[in-house]
């Protein structure tokens, strides 16, 4: 187990209540956004400026709660992780042009 799946244990230990299972799922996506958001402010692409720290930490927020989302839905994230890096990098890729 990785450290981020063991800190999603941790985290969930200490939250009471619970919140519905659904609405972990959608704060993936909330994050997601947050991280697109935190992204468009850093390329200039918003009304205001943003960091590469503050993408950084949004990106982090998606990650984390990926990784609680998996813990609530009984989803061995790590493992799933892994199988999909060996798919992605044996698939080919287009070669680049000259």
């Amino acid at each position: 187990m990785s450290d981020n799946a063991e800190f999603a244990r941790k985290f969930l230990a200490a939250v009471y209540p619970l919140p519905p299972v659904w609405a972990q799922v959608l704060n993936v996506v909330g994050e997601a956004g947050e991280f697109a958001e935190a992204y468009r402010r850093y390329t200039g692409h918003a009304r205001r400026n943003g960091s590469l720290s503050e993408t950084g930490e949004e990106l982090a927020d998606v990650v984390i709660s990926a990784y609680v989302a998996a813990e609530r839905l009984g989803i061995g994230l790590d493992a799933f992780i892994a199988e999909k890096q060996v798919k992605v990098m044996t698939r080919g890729f287009k070669e680049q042009a000259s």
